[in-house]
């Protein structure tokens, strides 16, 4: 064989080894970035208040493994025991902070960490568990729901 030939196996041989070895630095991180529709439901506090949002629009920016944004538009209503309903007039809007995305592990709050969501990134679709904690008087309500995100 000749010389050549001997150091183009090597090469190939070396290239396959790199091939199976994979991404030794572990998977990318998932994109959030662009527009997407936000709700979140059945959101309770055990005590017979129920509160929901609908239709929040989320603009996501994500660098690395952070993220953050704006939400705007879309309703919250709330209702509980007794005929108590609260239906704000004006629309939701704010600021998405504390992002982050872990494979797709994906956790971020609205304003403040007083409403935290964390859930899944499945394509085009995000959800899981969102979490919302008010003062009511002289006590604090913890509010759980489900969220679901649409990429638009």
């Amino acid at each position: 064989m000749t010389k050549r030939f001997i150091s183009l196996i090597k090469v190939a041989a070396a290239l396959s080894v790199l091939a199976c070895s994979g991404d030794v630095s572990g998977p990318a991180e998932k994109n959030v970035s662009g527009l997407w529709t936000y709700s979140a439901t059945n959101m309770v506090d055990g005590h017979g208040l129920s509160c929901n949002v609908l239709g929040a629009t989320l603009s996501l920016t994500q660098t690395g493994a952070s993220f953050s944004g704006t939400y705007s538009g879309g309703r919250m209503s709330c209702y509980g025991d007794g005929g108590f309903s609260y239906e704000p007039s004006t629309s939701l809007e704010g600021t998405v902070v504390s992002g982050t995305v872990s494979g797709s592990t994906v956790n971020f709050s609205f304003d403040t960490p007083d409403y935290f969501n964390t859930g899944t990134l499945n394509g085009r679709s995000l959800s899981g568990t969102a979490t919302m904690s008010v003062v009511s008087g002289s006590s604090r309500i913890t509010m759980t729901g489900v969220f679901a995100a649409a990429r638009q």
